[in-house]
């Protein structure tokens, strides 16, 4: 891929920290969690990172779309969903979404990743990316156009 810049044509953002209890016990929980949602607009595809831990109970992970960072209005992004079993302990798993999959003519532009099926003995690290940020035409307000809180590089163990 010609011109391609792990540094700069990636951008990461922390979503759960490693080891914490995924804390969905009783129906499911949202990364990030209202009023916090990742403004994926101005990139090419963007995605999650999920590595499991210790694993108690299944769990589904399925891609949120929402017309605003609060939430008013969401709904999942079809075929955005990955499962792990209770045995994939220590694993991890990638979903990658072309932002072109977003109801984008409605505005839902603000992502999040919604875990169900577990309990507070599941554990996880979880992270969002972006590919290619700025590649897209922006169409958030200015204080938010320079994507600023995103990592520009990234450390891999």
């Amino acid at each position: 891929m010609a011109g391609f810049s792990f540094v700069s044509d990636i951008g990461f953002r922390g979503l759960k920290s490693p080891e914490s209890a995924l804390n969905c016990s009783g129906g499911s929980q949202r990364f990030p969690s209202a009023g916090y949602m990742q403004d994926v607009s101005d990139c090419e595809k963007f995605g999650f990172i999920i590595q499991a831990g210790a694993l108690a109970h299944a769990l589904t992970f399925q891609v949120k779309q929402a017309s605003s960072v609060s939430e008013d209005e969401i709904k999942d992004v079809d075929g955005a969903v990955i499962d792990f079993t209770a045995s994939e302990d220590n694993s991890y798993k990638i979903i990658e979404v072309s932002a072109d999959q977003l109801d984008i003519n409605n505005d839902f532009r603000y992502v999040s990743l919604e875990v169900s099926g577990g309990s507070t003995n599941d554990y996880g690290m979880l992270q969002v990316y972006k590919l290619r940020p700025g590649e897209r035409p922006v169409v958030q307000d200015a204080a938010s156009a320079n994507g600023s809180g995103w990592y520009a590089d990234a450390t891999i163990v």
